[in-house]
């Protein structure tokens, strides 16, 4: 009992010491420019790419979630692949859209059939 008392005055008699003797210099911060710098995007030139670049980002989800469900995080990892079905889903749809512009006609509608 005495033991116990005797530790418990001294952590509450040294703590507060040992945090006043931290506190006398401010820490140091490296000055950080609030600019932000022009960072060139990646950008796929054409709808073989798009679409691979889609299925890597799906790939990228699934072993996300199979990371997380590995350690028991279940809901965290559906939202990692959640995540990487909706950018995958995007880069197969820029393929898409490529791909359209390039086979279709704009004017098809407009011409006038003989």
């Amino acid at each position: 009992m005495i033991k116990r008392l005797l530790i418990l005055v001294m952590a509450l008699l040294l703590v507060p010491a040992a945090t006043a003797f931290g506190q006398d210099k401010k820490p140091t911060t490296t000055k950080k420019s609030h600019r932000k710098h022009h960072v060139k995007r990646k950008t796929h030139t054409s709808a073989k790419k798009e679409y691979a670049e889609g299925g890597k980002e799906m790939g990228h989800g699934g072993k996300k979630l199979a990371h997380n469900v590995k350690h028991g995080r279940v809901v965290e990892g559906g939202k990692e692949l959640g995540k990487g079905v909706g950018k995958g889903a995007k880069h197969i749809a820029k393929g898409t859209a490529k791909t359209t512009k390039k086979v279709v006609d704009p004017n098809a509608s407009k011409k006038e059939k003989p």
